[in-house]
This record gives structure tokens, sequence and C-alpha cells, in this order.
């Protein structure tokens, strides 16, 4: 989707602006179609692998939504943020 577009663009840190879109990313791995939540599943492993590459990263906002993934009624949810 457009999320991964503009990661792919070198001028853009998406890691900056991740938690103001990861819980949506999070509610798309519950999607009724299947490539919605591929789609979702493939652009929070690439945004994970990219927050252990990066030197700086805020983590008290995404700790915030990780830890209400945790409590999701959705099996999915619950194990990414884990």
């Amino acid at each position: 989707g457009w999320i991964t577009v503009l990661d792919s663009v070198p001028d853009i840190n998406m890691i900056d602006w991740l938690p103001d879109f990861l819980d949506g990313l999070f509610n798309m791995l519950s999607d009724s179609n299947r490539e919605i939540r591929q789609s979702a599943d493939s652009a929070l492993s690439e945004f994970l692998r990219e927050v252990k590459e990066s030197s700086v990263v805020e983590f008290g906002p995404m700790v915030a939504i990780l830890v209400l993934q945790c409590h999701s009624k959705e099996r999915l949810n619950r194990l990414t943020a884990i």
C-alpha cells in the first residue's frame, strides 16, 4: 500500500511516523481480505527490521500501541505485537 511506497523513498524516514499509523496496520491484520492481511503483515515485518537497524527510535508511543494490541481479541494481532 501507500505506506510501503512512502517507506521506499530514501528521503522519508517512516520510522518517525510509525506511531501515527502502527495501530492501523495492526487493525489490518484482522481484515477479512487475505491480501490486506498479508500486506499489513509484510509492512509490519519490514518496519520491525528498520526499527532494529535504526540508531534512534522513539519507543514510547509504539510501546503503548503494542501493549494495547497484546490485549486484542485477534490472535494474530497479539502474536505480532509480542
